[in-house]
C-alpha cells in the first residue's frame, strides 16, 4: 500500500494510519518533491513528473507491486494519474476526501468564491512563514509554532514533524510552490480525461493520518535526490 499525501503534506501525515495497516501489510509513506525529507528537484511540479518521481522512488527502492493507491486530497488525483499511467501496477484506490479536477464547476458560485480568497490568503500566509523560515527564526523558537497548524499526531511525532519543516530553511517556500500549482495540477488531470479505471476497484474515505520502520532514501544520481519514503512490513 502506497500512501500519497495531500497539497503541502508529507509522510508524517500519516503517523496514526501507517502503523495500524502495517500490522497487516506492507506500507510506504513517502515524501514529494521539496517536502519532508525530500529536496527540492529542478522539474516543475506537474502531475506528469510527480507521477514519473513516485514510479521512479518504488523502482530503485525495490518496492515490487501491485499496488493499493490511497491519495489524500490532492494526493487523490495524483493516485488516480498514476493509476492510468501505470495500469498494469494497480489494484486498488482508496481517495480519501480527495481533490477532482472537475471540483470548482460542482461547487455554488459563492463557494467556489470563498475558494478562490482562501487560496489567496493562503499565498499571502505563507509568505512570513517563508521569510522566518529562511533566516532561521522559526528553527529557533520552534515552542512559538502553533499547534493548532498540526495535524493529528503523538506529541512525539509533533516534535520530528516541527524539527523538519523548521529547520528546513526552503520548506514554506516548497509549501507555496505546491499551493501555487494546485489549480494547474486539476487542469493536467481534466485533460487526461480519466472516466474510467477499468477494473480497479475504488475504495472510500478512510479516517486517520504515518511513520514506522525504515527509510528509503535512494539516490537519484544526475538530478538531486529523489521523494523519500518510510516503509512498514505488515507483521
Amino acid at each position: 500500500m502506497i500512501l500519497e499525501s495531500g497539497a503541502g503534506d508529507f509522510s508524517l501525515a500519516w503517523s496514526l494510519a501507517q502503523p495500524e495497516v502495517a500490522q497487516s501489510t506492507r506500507v510506504c509513506a513517502y515524501d514529494r518533491v521539496g517536502l519532508g525529507w525530500s529536496e527540492r528537484g529542478p522539474k516543475p511540479l506537474t502531475v506528469e513528473n510527480t507521477v514519473e518521481e513516485l514510479h521512479t522512488l518504488l523502482t530503485n527502492g525495490g518496492i515490487e507491486g501491485p499496488y493499493v493507491l490511497v491519495g489524500h486530497s490532492l494526493g487523490g488525483a495524483y493516485v488516480r494519474a498514476y493509476a492510468v499511467r501505470y495500469p498494469e501496477e494497480v489494484v486498488g484506490l482508496v481517495l480519501v476526501d480527495a481533490s477532482r479536477e472537475d471540483q470548482n464547476a460542482r461547487f455554488p458560485a459563492a463557494f467556489a468564491k470563498v475558494s478562490e480568497q482562501a487560496r489567496t490568503q493562503m499565498t499571502q500566509l505563507l509568505l512570513l512563514p517563508q521569510v522566518a523560515n529562511s533566516l532561521g527564526i522559526l528553527d529557533m523558537y520552534p515552542q512559538y509554532y502553533p499547534a493548532a497548524y498540526l495535524l493529528p499526531m503523538s506529541e512525539a511525532t509533533k516534535e520530528v514533524y516541527k524539527g523538519v519543516i523548521l529547520s528546513d530553511t526552503s520548506y514554506f517556500a516548497a509549501v507555496a510552490e505546491q499551493y501555487a500549482h494546485v489549480e494547474d495540477n486539476l487542469a493536467e488531470i481534466r485533460e487526461m480525461h480519466i472516466t474510467t479505471l477499468g477494473d480497479i476497484p475504488p475504495g472510500g474515505a478512510l479516517g486517520g493520518r504515518t511513520g514506522d520502520s525504515r527509510e528509503l532514501r535512494p539516490d537519484r544520481r544526475g538530478h538531486g535526490r529523489p521523494s523519500s519514503a518510510v516503509v512498514s512490513d505488515g507483521r
